[in-house]
């Protein structure tokens, strides 16, 4: 009997080391909220560089705000996520408010497209 519990406790033991670890994907929050560098952007098809901008950095919160710093300048506001996670909107509700597809998001990429001005704008950023 002592045999049989000792082969029951081992046999426990050894499925319990052999189980993986279960693998979360992280959510889009997760993805999005880190400080981004801008390092391609497109206006009406151009290439436009990136020092033109003043190097934009954005500064994105879990909480919902974030921070884009550009040329020494800092702007603050609102982030939401809007259509089924598929759209960003950029302090919603005010005047100020833009709304951009999100192209792809992934851990080392942010891209992002919408409207400048009436010509297509495209602007991918990497974790700074």
């Amino acid at each position: 009997m002592k045999k049989l519990l000792l082969l029951l406790a081992v046999a426990a033991v050894g499925f319990t080391a052999c189980k993986k670890d279960e693998e979360t994907t992280p959510s889009k929050t997760d993805l999005i909220a880190k400080a981004w560098k801008a390092v391609d952007v497109k206006i009406g098809g151009l290439t436009i560089p990136i020092t033109l901008l003043g190097n934009p950095v954005l500064t994105v919160a879990k909480t919902g705000t974030y921070t884009e710093i550009s040329f020494g300048d800092t702007a603050t506001g609102t982030w939401a996520f809007y259509s089924n996670e598929t759209k960003l909107i950029l302090d919603g509700g005010t005047p100020d408010a833009d709304t951009l597809n999100i192209v792809n998001l992934t851990a080392s990429e942010l891209k992002l497209s919408g409207d400048l001005d009436g010509d297509p704008a495209e602007i991918t950023y990497n974790p700074n």
